[in-house]
């Protein structure tokens, strides 16, 4: 992502730090940094900035089916304790 602040200007950041930027300063954003993201989109709402990239949208991870771990095939899977089961070993 990419953002012209419109300066002079200083403010805080989500990481607890304090930026300060020139007169149409181009700044360059983490796209992975998603609170940083979050920061300079509200601010691009208001006079302070312009976005003039947008940020990258993240790739869609594909979820892994559970490898089988025991004889017969199946996953092994706790399930949670029960008022019948409270207190017994797992299986």
């Amino acid at each position: 992502m990419r953002v012209v602040v419109h300066g002079p200007a200083a403010g805080a950041l989500p990481n607890g730090t304090i930026g300060s930027w020139g007169v149409d300063e181009v700044i360059d954003v983490d796209d992975t940094d998603e609170d940083l993201v979050a920061h300079w989109t509200s601010a691009a709402n208001g006079p302070l900035a312009d976005i003039i990239e947008e940020a990258a949208k993240p790739a869609k991870v594909k979820a892994k089916a559970p490898k089988p771990t025991g004889d017969d095939g199946a996953t092994d899977v706790i399930e949670p304790a029960t008022e019948e089961t409270a207190g017994e070993e797992p299986a």
